[in-house]
């Protein structure tokens, strides 16, 4: 298994989860989402803490990169990536819930969360 069968198997998930996504819209009678389901902030508080995250993100990554020289910054970023993904989908389902865009959040987490582990699983780190 090398990089063809990552890309082969990326390309065919990510067009799945792409009909999937029309699908339950269509279902749910929900409108489409903005352009690569970009979302704006539910509340204030949400985009208090994404700030927070990004603030967070930064300072781990400069002390990453300079304390420790033979770290994996890919750790860090999709740790950050993950962060946000799950902070929007908890923010929609607690104040949003009645627009069931916490449906379509979640499924990007679990969507995320298998790709990650796949890059990671195809392209292991050098320990």
């Amino acid at each position: 298994m090398g990089t063809s069968t990552f890309w082969i198997i990326s390309i065919v998930f990510c067009i799945a989860v792409y009909f999937f996504d029309k699908f339950l819209r269509k279902k749910l009678n929900m409108p489409k989402s903005g352009f690569w389901g970009y979302k704006k902030h539910v509340n204030s508080l949400h985009k208090k803490l994404e700030i927070g995250l990004l603030f967070i993100y930064l300072i781990t990554s400069f002390i990453f990169i300079f304390k420790f020289e033979s770290v994996n910054i890919a750790y860090v970023i999709f740790t950050y990536l993950g962060g946000t993904l799950v902070l929007r989908a908890m923010m929609e389902w607690k104040f949003d819930r009645e627009s069931k865009e916490y449906i379509f959040s979640m499924i990007g987490v679990f969507t995320f969360a298998f790709m990650t582990s796949m890059l990671f699983y195809f392209f292991p780190t050098a320990a």
